[in-house]
């Protein structure tokens, strides 16, 4: 399976395990110029795709220079939107559970 979160990001699965991958540049030792970009695994989340997009949300996060409570609270629901709109076209089925609970 390759599901396609966004034009950095994707998870990809083997038999046992959602693997998140972010595409970087790969830059030049010398000149630091980018020459090429490839695909970094950012972690493997064994079968809880729960978890693999909990974290494609940090990642997100993480790449706004500056947040303030209300644009982060902004930044969160449209990923959760994207999230469910992605999953939604690859046919994948996402339960959201109450409290905060792991999805198995």
């Amino acid at each position: 399976m390759e599901l396609k979160l966004d034009a950095r990001h994707k998870i990809v699965s083997d038999r046992m395990n959602y693997i998140l991958l972010r595409l970087d540049d790969v830059k030049d030792k010398k000149s630091g110029e980018v020459i090429d970009k490839k695909w970094k695994e950012i972690g493997h989340y064994g079968l809880n795709l729960g978890l693999a997009l909990k974290r494609y949300t940090t990642e997100r996060i993480r790449e706004e220079d500056k947040l303030i409570v209300e644009e982060l609270a902004k930044v969160l629901k449209g990923l959760e939107q994207h999230v469910e709109k992605v999953v939604k076209k690859e046919n994948i089925e996402f339960v959201h559970k109450k409290n905060d609970e792991e999805l198995n």
